[in-house]
């Protein structure tokens, strides 16, 4: 009798513990369901915004060169928007589908008018610092006015 219990006790124990490992595995599925859901809605509603968040968080920096991944250039692309990055000395480290009429070099005067305007050489412009680097990086996502 003593061993029936055992045995009962054991199956019902490792049944319980995969049962609840089964459950929080489902549980954090559909939670990364649900952020990656939240997170393209928000895409869909607020394009601007949520791509330069995107670039911003992706893009890599190197010693004055900056890495936008592809992914975000095959989303600039087809909506006629462009990325530059910009380093502390003003110099464009960092460029995609940008327009030609735009300058290679800022000075101060240029990004606090970027910031105050948000539009440059007739483009709207959003724009974002990352100061978590020793230098300080802007990001400008531009699109056409039109």
């Amino acid at each position: 009798m003593k061993k029936l219990r055992n045995r009962l006790i054991f199956h019902f124990t490792l049944q319980f513990i995969t049962i609840s490992i089964a459950i929080a595995l489902i549980v954090i599925v559909l939670l990364f369901i649900l952020l990656n859901y939240i997170a393209k809605d928000e895409m869909k509603r607020n394009i601007a915004v949520g791509t330069l968040e995107g670039i911003f968080n992706e893009t890599e920096l190197y010693e004055d060169k900056a890495i936008i991944p592809n992914n975000w250039k095959e989303i600039l692309k087809p909506r006629q928007m462009w990325v530059q990055v910009i380093n502390n000395n003003g110099d464009v480290i960092g460029e995609f589908n940008t327009p030609r009429d735009l300058p290679s070099n800022y000075d101060i005067s240029d990004i606090l008018s970027i910031e105050k305007n948000q539009e440059l050489e007739g483009y709207t412009v959003l724009s974002r610092l990352d100061n978590t680097y020793e230098e300080l990086y802007y990001f400008i996502l531009g699109e056409s006015i039109s």
